[in-house]
């Protein structure tokens, strides 16, 4: 199709020239939405679908974290824009991962808030990690343990195991997620992971804390009286 037939051809031309020009803080949020589905929806109007979706979800990172059936559901959405939506938060959060993992060394609660928080940006249901470390506290490695309901997710000790000695370290912190709800230990968490802290000093691995993460919020279970004693 030629520039002559699409309408919409000019006007997104002189979107792509603002943005190269002025970068996409010159858009508004509506602006942005729409810059982003021109990629998703060729040769159509996506300016009231852009609104349409702002209405929605409020927030352009609430759009960002949609799922592709919320996506979906919204009236002129098509199949690519969704997908192209869900592989830009996907992108983004393994930037945060790079970007939090440029510094590797978790020697402060800062940095460990800062390297397990994006672990979990695009978890829709319980996860339980392991991140293992050098003497220095240093990140080897880190794994999923384990996935599935609130209600169904158990940390599989042996896998835990295995990340931590094949990758040779000699402390480790776990982490796990409680979707839509707080970051507060349950009676579970606080017996598991006490169990788990005894089979890794068994192999010569220090559990140093167990942090539990809700949307943004997060805990160390260091700071809770009842497990103190599980971490040495």
């Amino acid at each position: 199709m030629s520039t002559n037939d699409n309408p919409h051809a000019g006007h997104r031309e002189r979107v792509k020239t603002r943005f190269l020009a002025n970068g996409i803080g010159a858009f508004a949020r509506h602006e942005m939405i729409e810059f982003l589905l021109f990629f998703g929806i060729p040769r159509k109007d996506t300016n009231e679908l852009a609104h349409r979706l702002l209405d929605h979800f409020g927030s352009i990172s609430a759009l960002l974290s949609a799922t592709y059936e919320e996506l979906v559901a919204i009236d002129g959405m098509t199949h690519n824009a969704a997908v192209l939506i869900r592989l830009f938060n996907g992108l983004e959060a393994e930037c945060q991962r790079e970007r939090f993992s440029a510094e590797r060394l978790l020697t402060t609660r800062e940095k460990i808030r800062d390297f397990v928080l994006p672990l979990f940006i695009e978890a829709e249901t319980e996860q339980v990690r392991l991140v293992c470390l050098d003497n220095n506290q240093r990140v080897l490695a880190s794994g999923l343990l384990s996935e599935g309901s609130a209600a169904a997710v158990e940390i599989n000790t042996r896998q835990a195991l295995q990340l931590a000695l094949r990758c040779n370290a000699t402390c480790a912190i776990l982490a796990h997620n409680h979707p839509g709800g707080q970051p507060m230990p349950s009676r579970e968490d606080v017996d598991t992971t006490a169990a788990l802290a005894k089979a890794l000093e068994m192999v010569g691995v220090q559990l140093i804390d167990h942090i539990i993460v809700a949307d943004n919020a997060y805990l160390s279970m260091r700071d809770v009286p009842l497990c103190t004693s599980i971490f040495r």
